[in-house]
């Protein structure tokens, strides 16, 4: 949707392949082919989208379907089951956004075998986004911050593109100086302060926290589970997983959003996971969900029949809830309601 309400019409001239109008448009393939062009060099970014979509790359066959499309004007059903197969086997990650830069790559490679005016007047809808580091954090800190203007304070600023040491520099040569951006500092803040907290809790409550990890592990993209052992409790959490909770604080919300909002998402996955069996017909056991994650199924009917009481702070079981795995054995009774409904205490605990 957003590719065809957010079309920006262009011509330039691409003729010269060293120019600066063919490089900002190769920039907006390589953004497009989810290249980070904030955090690598201009002309290390466009050699990684030209590797990816030349000869010997990843996209190029599909790449070469397109182009026999514009050339011929019919996109077969054998041209269209190639291109399938091609986006396939690449690899690569496939969004709307992937396709507009294969189209234009092809549209490139067409226009560069016509020559003269298909190269000098290229006609391309193909945008760059230039999109904010980290801006609502950044911009809450120049306004609502009430502490000492001190070093950690500037350096934290410096990570959203605001300097003062009187040098101006891009993106990506402030990335080479401090590769860490403040969502991926948060995130190992996080980790560090998450090992800490169940280290410090007893016994049964770190099994108990053990099997919610597991399950966050299997339904929260961004997060795992490192290590867990006696001597540590470490994590890999990505700058995402941050991301939007930190986003909701600054705008107002609370710990209960933020908990509601992750809780969703992962009964989300789960729930596509159930659909997926549903509809193939096939053993919850034989699920890549499962396969992958063989505790999973333990763990959710622990989850699934434990409640936490505000009131007296405690978990509790409400036995006539036990399921144990048979909601998987049925995954179209009843599931979307008992998901839905821990999903609501999750936000009301």
């Amino acid at each position: 949707m957003r590719e065809l309400v957010t079309i920006t019409n262009a011509t330039v001239d691409i003729s010269d392949p060293a120019s600066e109008q063919t490089g900002d448009l190769w920039l907006a393939v390589a953004q497009s082919l989810d290249l980070s062009i904030d955090k690598e060099r201009r002309e290390v970014a466009i050699d990684k989208a030209k590797g990816l979509v030349s000869n010997g790359g990843a996209l190029q066959p599909a790449v070469a379907v397109l182009k026999e499309w514009i050339q011929s004007g019919e996109m077969s059903p054998s041209r269209q089951k190639r291109f399938a197969e091609s986006l396939k086997t690449s690899g690569e990650p496939f969004t709307m956004k992937t396709l507009h830069a294969l189209m234009t790559v092809a549209q490139m490679e067409a226009a560069r075998e016509e020559g003269g005016k298909a190269l000098t007047k290229f006609k391309t809808s193909l945008s760059m986004e230039a999109d904010g580091v980290t801006d609502g954090p950044i911009n809450a800190l120049v306004h609502m911050y009430t502490g000492k203007v001190n070093s950690w304070y500037l350096k934290t600023l410096a990570k959203g593109g605001w300097f003062f040491d009187g040098v101006t520099r891009t993106r990506n040569e402030q990335y080479a100086r401090d590769d860490k951006d403040l969502y991926q500092e948060g995130a190992d803040l996080f980790n560090e302060r998450l090992g800490t907290y169940i280290k410090g809790l007893d016994e049964e409550n770190q099994e108990n926290a053990h099997r919610v990890y597991r399950v966050i592990d299997a339904l929260l993209k961004g997060f795992s589970i490192e290590q867990w052992d006696e001597k540590s409790k470490a994590f890999e959490i990505d700058r995402k997983v941050v991301k939007n909770p930190l986003t909701l604080m600054i705008y107002g919300s609370g710990k209960k959003g933020v908990a509601g909002k992750i809780a969703n998402e992962m009964v989300g996955v789960l729930y596509g996971a159930l659909s997926e069996m549903v509809q193939s017909g096939e053993n919850w056991k034989n699920h890549e969900l499962f396969k992958d994650n063989p505790q999973l199924a333990d763990d959710l009917s622990v989850l699934f029949n434990t409640f936490y009481n505000s009131k007296k702070k405690q978990n509790f079981r409400k036995d006539s809830l036990k399921v144990g795995t048979d909601f998987l054995e049925n995954p179209e009774t009843g599931v979307g309601a008992r998901c839905t409904q821990h999903t609501k205490d999750v936000r009301k605990s």
